[in-house]
């Protein structure tokens, strides 16, 4: 079914789809009162981000961590001799 504009009276509604099929009592309440639905996939990008989370953070972290500190490091004054 497309979910286009409501008709007057009418509600049009997005579902999550899970990993076996909609529930048929759902799907047929949904029907007697006149909803128009959409089962959808859930995108993939919410699990890719949250899969390269813990690379980001192994790498990252120490990555800007270095950076601080060389950047401390060139920074510092130079001690003068005499």
């Amino acid at each position: 079914m497309t979910l286009g504009p409501p008709e007057p009276g009418r509600m049009g509604v997005r579902l999550p789809s899970s990993q076996g099929t909609p529930d048929p009592t759902l799907i047929s309440q949904l029907e007697r009162q006149g909803v128009d639905y959409r089962f959808e996939a859930p995108g993939a990008w919410p699990g890719l981000l949250l899969n390269f989370l813990p690379l980001l953070l192994l790498f990252g972290l120490p990555a800007a961590l270095l950076a601080v500190l060389l950047a401390v490091w060139v920074r510092r004054p130079q001690a003068r001799g005499p």
